[in-house]
């Protein structure tokens, strides 16, 4: 198996190498699409075409689907009844919308991303326009997972939670490209 790895180069990649490093990806996926037809693939060892699926779910975004039967996934999915994370759905949609971009069967995972965005947008973790008391609470995104206290997970609003939900409402709404994020 061939790297791009250098030793000793952390510097910023050259816009080639990405596209360079962004094309193989997408091959990989078809590879590992032909490889694993509907079954999700859980890994590979030493980037072989020899895959070990996971029993639920499919490839194209069912195995997020299929891990995740409310529309907000629990904090932990070994504890079903843990809280949601709405943060959670709001980055795996944004990823969506970029794989989106690379897949001949984008429809497919834009869809999965709108549905994601919409339980979020749809939930009591944001505050829009239509459920906000005062104007100052418009807008507020309470929905990131956070740990506050060394044994005290918490739903938070944060920067980064705000910033993501963003994004991808941006992406959605065309104003934005995925990999302008």
């Amino acid at each position: 198996m061939t790297s791009c790895y250098r030793p000793g180069n952390s510097q910023r990649l050259t816009n080639p190498e990405l596209i360079d490093a962004l094309g193989a990806l997408a091959r990989r996926l078809d590879v590992v699409d032909e490889a694993c037809g509907n079954a999700f693939p859980l890994y590979a060892r030493g980037g072989g075409t020899r895959w070990v699926p996971s029993r639920g779910g499919s490839w194209i975004g069912g195995f997020w689907a299929a891990s995740r039967p409310t529309a907000l996934p629990p904090d932990r999915l070994d504890t079903p009844s843990a809280p949601p994370d709405p943060s959670a759905a709001v980055i795996a949609a944004l990823a969506m919308l970029l794989v989106a971009k690379l897949t001949p069967d984008s429809d497919r995972w834009h869809d999965r991303a709108q549905k994601q965005i919409a339980s979020v947008i749809h939930s009591p973790f944001f505050t829009g326009c239509r459920n906000a008391t005062a104007p100052e609470t418009r807008g507020v995104f309470q929905g990131c997972r956070y740990r506050t206290e060394p044994q005290t997970l918490e739903t938070v609003e944060s920067p980064w939670g705000s910033f993501l939900l963003m994004a991808t409402l941006a992406v959605l709404a065309g104003h934005i490209a995925p990999d302008d994020c």
